[in-house]
C-alpha cells in the first residue's frame, strides 16, 4: 500500500526519537537487499556466461567484477537423446515455470486470435507460485485454449519429449531464465521467441543464432516456418 511504501522513508526519521520503533515488512526487505549487495562487493569473480548478462550485472550492482565463464549443465546432460524429429506437432510451448516474471498473461493476450484453432499449448508449471499458476489456468481455459499443463515433475527424457514436439516457444521474462529449455528446444528444430531486453536474446543475436523476438511477434511470423538460415 501507499502508506506501507511511505513508512520506508518517513521511519528512519522516526526513529531518530523513538530507538524501538519497529521496522516494517518493506523497510526489513530494503534492508536485507542493501546487506546482500554490499556482501557482493567483498566478490573478486562474477560466474556468468556471457558478457550481456555481465553488464547488466555490473550496472544493477554498481560495481563490476572480473567474470569467468559459468553454465550449470553443458548440453549432453541436458540432451542425452541427440535425436532430432523429423516432423513437428502443432504445439506451442510457453513459459518455463509457474511464476509471475514469465508473463504468461501478456502472452495469451498475444497470441490469442493469431493461433490455429488446431494448436495445442504445452505449459509448464511444475514449481511457481500458487496463486499465479491459478490464475494462469483460469485465463488459460476462459480462452478456450487447448492447453496441457506440466504440473509435476517428469524426467528429463519425458520433458524432452515434450520440447521436441514443439514447432514454437515463446518466453516473455525479461531477464535471463530457462536457458537449458532454451538451448533444448534451439537444437530441437523449434522456432523460439524471447523479449528482447532479455540478455539471452542479445546473446544468441551476437552469435548469429536463430531466436526471434516477441516484441515483434505478428500471426504472419508466427506461422512462417523456421527458416534454413538466417
Amino acid at each position: 500500500s501507499i502508506k506501507e511504501s511511505l513508512k520506508v522513508y518517513i521511519n528512519p526519521i522516526r526513529r531518530k526519537w523513538n530507538k524501538n520503533l519497529a521496522f516494517t515488512k518493506k523497510e526489513n526487505e530494503k534492508l536485507k537487499k542493501s546487506i546482500k549487495i554490499s556482501n557482493l562487493k567483498y566478490l573478486n569473480y562474477f560466474g556468468i556466461g556471457f558478457k550481456e548478462e555481465l553488464i547488466l550485472q555490473s550496472k544493477l550492482l554498481g560495481f563490476k567484477r572480473t567474470q569467468f565463464n559459468f553454465w550449470f549443465y553443458n548440453i549432453d546432460e541436458i540432451i542425452q537423446d541427440k535425436t532430432i524429429p523429423k516432423e513437428k506437432e502443432n504445439w506451442i510451448m510457453i513459459g518455463h515455470s509457474g511464476f509471475p516474471n514469465g508473463n504468461h498473461l501478456d502472452i495469451f493476450e498475444n497470441i490469442d486470435t493469431k493461433i490455429k484453432k488446431d494448436t495445442k499449448l504445452i505449459i509448464p508449471l511444475s514449481y511457481g507460485e500458487e496463486l499465479y499458476i491459478k490464475e494462469v489456468k483460469i485465463d488459460s481455459q476462459k480462452r478456450n485454449f487447448n492447453s496441457t499443463f506440466l504440473e509435476s515433475f517428469i524426467s528429463l527424457e519425458e520433458y524432452n519429449n515434450y520440447l521436441k514436439k514443439c514447432n514454437i516457444a515463446i518466453f516473455n521474462n525479461r531477464r535471463q531464465q530457462a536457458i537449458g529449455n532454451i538451448i533444448s528446444l534451439i537444437y530441437f528444430g523449434c522456432k523460439v521467441y524471447l523479449s528482447e531486453r532479455n540478455t539471452f536474446y542479445k546473446f544468441l543475436k551476437r552469435n548469429k543464432i536463430s531466436i526471434f523476438s516477441y516484441d515483434q511477434l505478428t500471426a504472419k511470423s508466427l506461422h512462417e516456418p523456421l527458416p534454413l538460415s538466417l
